[in-house]
């Protein structure tokens, strides 16, 4: 399993490959970007269930926070 963090998840473009990743089955989206939503859950805003996918304000939080394999930037 790929995990995936996407910076601007919550925005036009990266919402829409939020969801992509979403629903690849062999990747799992496990954190996002967003300056806008710091601190909120990206599932939440996007409407995709009762899923858990943390949203950080810098690279730095992320980093400490958040095991993953690739960012989208």
């Amino acid at each position: 399993m790929i995990k995936v963090c996407i910076a601007g998840g919550a925005g036009w473009a990266g919402s829409e490959l939020s969801k992509e990743v979403l629903n690849h089955t062999n990747m799992q989206l496990v954190g996002a970007l967003s300056r806008n939503n710091k601190g909120e859950n990206l599932a939440e805003i996007l409407n995709l269930g009762s899923r858990n996918i943390p949203i950080f304000e810098d690279m730095e939080a992320t980093l400490s926070t958040v095991d993953f394999d690739v960012l989208v930037d």
